[in-house]
């Protein structure tokens, strides 16, 4: 098996780390009142939100086909484990509106099933921002003459975990600041 190999099962292990830590109840609330409770909850928003999964499954796959895959799968691991040893030393999460009160809609309910299947941990960082602004990070720079589609979807879903009201802003802040660490780290290590 080739290093690359090594890299994607580290991650995909990685990844699996994120369901019983979520799990876990949360004992810290990164709530920033004067700007959290001012940020709506739009139900359209959980379009993006759920584009993560479909975005990082292609991304990857692209990615896979470029010189630029053992950067981005280092990168990611890099962010994923060192995000669980956060998530597992400080539980922390997000605590949800009440969505009962929204309009009937396809959106709404999509909210509705999200906040019921999907525990409140594992808020800080958001892996839903750093696993996209990686992905397009990667893509960009794979594929810079569609640098504006990347980058795009990427702020489109990173936008989308605050108006879902899955995530407090301090986490999209973590999730940009993992990114950038773990894109220097994998820059630099390159191993």
């Amino acid at each position: 098996m080739s290093t690359d190999t090594y890299w994607l099962i580290a991650l995909v292990l990685g990844k699996l780390c994120y369901f019983p830590l979520n799990y876990r109840p949360s004992k810290y609330y990164f709530e920033f009142p004067p700007i959290d409770t001012k940020i709506p909850l739009i139900p359209i928003w959980i379009v993006p939100y759920y584009l993560y999964f479909s975005y990082l499954l292609a991304g990857g796959i692209f990615i896979w086909q470029t010189s630029f895959r053992h950067e981005y799968l280092i990168a990611y691991t890099l962010a994923t484990f060192s995000a669980s040893l956060f998530w597992y030393f400080i539980p922390n999460g997000v605590k949800r509106p009440d969505a009962s009160h929204l309009k009937p809609s396809w959106p709404a309910k999509a909210i509705q099933q999200l906040y019921r299947h999907d525990k409140d941990g594992n808020g800080f960082p958001s892996a839903h921002v750093y696993a996209s602004l990686i992905t397009s990070w990667y893509l960009i720079q794979a594929f810079p003459q569609y640098w504006y589609l990347w980058f795009g979807i990427g702020t489109a879903i990173a936008l989308s975990t605050i108006f879902t009201k899955q995530h407090y802003i301090v986490d999209l802040v973590g999730g940009i600041a993992w990114t950038i660490g773990a894109v220097w780290f994998s820059s630099i290590l390159g191993w």
